[in-house]
């Protein structure tokens, strides 16, 4: 626990979230292994005289592979319906219940939030895999903005800790990782042309970073953010609508089948949009069904796609997420855009409309299988280390 208080870099609307708990439309306690640190599965496995103790007995085991004390030195095991064994009928936590919040662990007590610590700075941010913080951060009509409190922090796991001066990392790009990260929220947040525009500009823009990187020429960097600031400032637009660029289906169907999601999937609502989204694409061709169904929604709703950008952008530490590259980094996002637009595209010919309702759970549902499942994520990694070239080409030339 950390009283001290310290600056904390966050995004605006994270001190509005708050659990709905039994009115949650996806669980978290549903469906996900369970982890606990260490203090609370020494106070839970003290429990004697209380109507809860046999389930602690039951389902509270050391994890002789755990990770980090404060994480994951005990495990829940769940139920055959995959509940937590301690989520009662109502959606609620009969832990939390019997012991108040205090006796919940790290990890339930923390979640969906994200806390990062960049150069000694705090910073905190939330997953859309949870349906209340996907509503608060996507439907965000202003867009996402960023302020700095003063205060302390409760419960603590730092998901990232980096120090750019420090090794391993001072003597490499990641020394630009604040800058980099600003500058790439920055070109999101522009207004110059569709989301597509930008992504198009970005990707000119990785393919100048890898050369510096690949050379290891660290220093030139700023000079790059400098040179683009000014030409996506000044440049004319070249995609003005919303629709996916053709020459990046090929990627997105090439992944769709490779996600194998009738047989690898066990989250019933992602599984039934997919189905929704393969009777309403096949039917037709994309650019018929984004115009009929959906085009008018996406210029009115633009924030959406660009809300989910940016926080994944200071959530993930773009452009060094992954550490094969900041290129990987930003095909992958690139990629999760695509599919979040090509799968709402087919659901809203298959349902016959699209409203934010909808938007909403289905970015959501996908949040939840793909980007917490390291199975896909292994999976594009080696598609994309395979035809990167292809990929980002088929980026930079879209029209």
């Amino acid at each position: 626990m950390n009283k001290k208080k310290s600056d904390i870099k966050q995004i605006s609307i994270y001190k509005k979230f708050h659990c709905i708990g039994g009115s949650c439309s996806d669980s978290c306690c549903v469906g996900w292994a369970v982890d606990v640190d260490y203090r609370t599965c020494e106070k839970l496995t003290r429990i004697k005289k209380h109507p809860i103790a046999n389930r602690v007995k039951q389902h509270v085991y050391f994890n002789e592979d755990y990770f980090s004390p404060d994480i994951d030195y005990c495990k829940i095991e769940l139920r055959e319906n995959k509940k937590c064994p301690f989520l009662n009928d109502e959606g609620l936590c009969d832990i939390q219940i019997s012991f108040g919040e205090e006796a919940l662990s790290n990890v339930c007590s923390l979640y969906p939030r994200v806390i990062n610590r960049i150069d000694g700075i705090f910073e905190r941010s939330m997953t859309v895999s949870c349906p209340e913080a996907a509503r608060l951060i996507l439907l965000e009509d202003k867009g996402l903005e960023f302020e700095t409190v003063y205060e302390s922090l409760d419960k603590l796991i730092i998901t990232s800790d980096v120090w750019t001066d420090r090794k391993p990392y001072k003597n490499s790009e990641i020394v630009y990782l604040k800058e980099l990260r600003d500058f790439g929220i920055w070109a999101i947040k522009q207004n110059n042309g569709s989301i597509w525009e930008k992504i198009r500009l970005l990707g000119i823009f990785h393919e100048s970073l890898d050369d510096v990187i690949v050379k290891k020429e660290y220093e030139k960097i700023p000079k790059i953010i400098d040179e683009y600031r000014n030409r996506i400032t000044n440049e004319n637009v070249n995609l003005k609508d919303n629709r996916i660029p053709e020459e990046f289906y090929e990627q997105l169907m090439k992944f769709i089948e490779l996600m194998d999601i009738e047989n690898s999937v066990d989250h019933e609502k992602f599984k039934n949009y997919d189905k929704k989204f393969r009777q309403g694409i096949y039917n037709e061709p994309y650019n018929k069904i984004h115009d009929e169904y959906i085009a008018e929604y996406l210029e009115n709703h633009k924030y959406i796609f660009e809300n989910y950008l940016i926080n994944d952008m200071f959530k993930n530490l773009y452009p060094f997420t992954f550490p094969e590259s900041a290129m990987i980094t930003f095909l992958i996002m690139t990629l999760k855009l695509g599919l979040i637009q090509f799968y709402l595209t087919g659901l809203s010919k298959s349902i016959g409309s699209i409203n934010d309702e909808i938007v909403v759970d289905f970015i959501q549902a996908f949040s939840k299988v793909i980007e917490h499942h390291d199975t896909y994520i292994s999976r594009v990694l080696d598609l994309f280390k395979k035809d990167k070239m292809i990929v980002l080409n088929s980026i930079i030339n879209m029209q």
